[in-house]
């Protein structure tokens, strides 16, 4: 059975992020939260300082977009990309982490626009936006002290109609 678009994207984008030297080399591969795969619940209760930093890709939701023409609709997903850095020292964790993210997401195209959905590409355009930073609750009910930086990422699609209808 062929993989579902929306699939493809968030693994795709944690590809991106995989490849990125920066992020592989700052980011250890237990610490990118991912929610695809085996494990039920991958997020951990029980942290200790080589648990940071931590990256989570969580899906937002997202919107069917309008018709723009008689063949096809857009489908616009939301992602949020969490960084826990259970440090507060900005220069440690914080920001040479998101500078990682920004560098491992340029090439968006390379990889994004090369998926396909019943043999036709289908990501229009990928969109790193806001860059909140602050703490987490999540983070303060684990006991973790440290920052935590909240990213959106938006990606654009666009399915022919006979694509959404199947086969």
């Amino acid at each position: 059975m062929a993989v579902d678009p929306l699939t493809q994207v968030y693994d795709a984008t944690w590809a991106l992020l995989a490849a990125g030297a920066d992020f592989a080399g700052a980011v250890p591969e237990g610490n990118r939260i991912t929610f695809t795969g085996h494990a039920r619940d991958p997020e951990k209760i029980n942290v200790q300082d080589a648990d940071f930093p931590e990256v989570r890709l969580q899906p937002l939701g997202g919107e069917y977009g309008p018709i723009r023409d008689t063949g096809g609709r857009s489908w616009i997903e939301r992602y949020q990309i969490t960084l826990c850095t259970g440090d507060r020292r900005v220069d440690l964790r914080l920001y040479p982490v998101r500078w990682a993210i920004v560098r491992a997401l340029v090439d968006w195209e390379t990889t994004l626009k090369a998926l396909t959905w019943e043999g036709d590409s289908f990501v229009l355009n990928s969109e790193h936006q806001s860059a909140d930073v602050g703490t987490s609750e999540v983070d303060i009910k684990r006991g973790v002290e440290g920052w935590a930086s909240v990213a959106t990422l938006e990606v654009t699609m666009w399915f022919p109609h006979a694509n959404l209808r199947g086969s």
